[in-house]
């Protein structure tokens, strides 16, 4: 169990000593905390992954502020936006960076249906068809039904895999 937990925080460069601390090398600080932050929300991935849970909704928009944070460095980040939709009732998406809206879905179908109906309820308003969008899907536990999920919101909004923004935040957190 220990390996595989050093192999999931290995991969931001965080390794586990003997007495299962968290260290860093030090000509590593200057980006020690995307990497930390990174190495917990894989911890807590792999917990959950062994404990047969399903990761809470708020866990993957709070990872997903992180890496977004770490790619868009200089973004303008907002919480709990609200846009219209056709209903008249007002759709709320938890992270805009800049000009985007960001929501996150993991891979229960509860979770996935309840965005498709978000989607679609904010696209069918004249105002928002230019409005960017973009679905972040949890791709790391069931790839399947990731899979699945992406063909429907690709439809409606920008699709960003988890493992893809999890790689391009790793990259931008390397010290050059």
């Amino acid at each position: 169990r220990k390996k595989s937990l050093t192999n999931a925080l290995a991969k931001w460069g965080v390794a586990l000593d003997d007495e299962l601390r968290i260290g860093c090398k030090p000509q590593d600080l200057r980006q020690a905390i995307h990497r930390f932050m990174g190495a917990l929300f894989s911890a807590a991935h792999w917990e959950s992954e062994n404990a047969g849970k399903a990761l809470d909704s708020g866990l993957l928009i709070q990872e997903a502020e992180l890496l977004l944070r770490a790619v868009y460095p200089s973004a303008n980040v907002f919480h709990d936006v609200e846009l219209r939709g056709i209903s008249g009732r007002k759709q709320v998406f938890p992270l805009r960076f800049d000009s985007t809206y960001y929501d996150a879905v993991g891979s229960h179908p509860a979770s996935s249906a309840s965005v498709v109906k978000k989607l679609v309820d904010v696209r069918f308003v004249r105002d928002n068809t230019d409005t960017q969008i973009t679905v972040i899907v949890e791709d790391r536990v069931n790839i399947d039904r990731a899979k699945a999920d992406i063909q429907i919101f690709t439809q409606l909004a920008h699709v960003l895999r988890f493992s893809e923004l999890e790689a391009r935040a790793r990259e931008a957190s390397q010290i050059h």
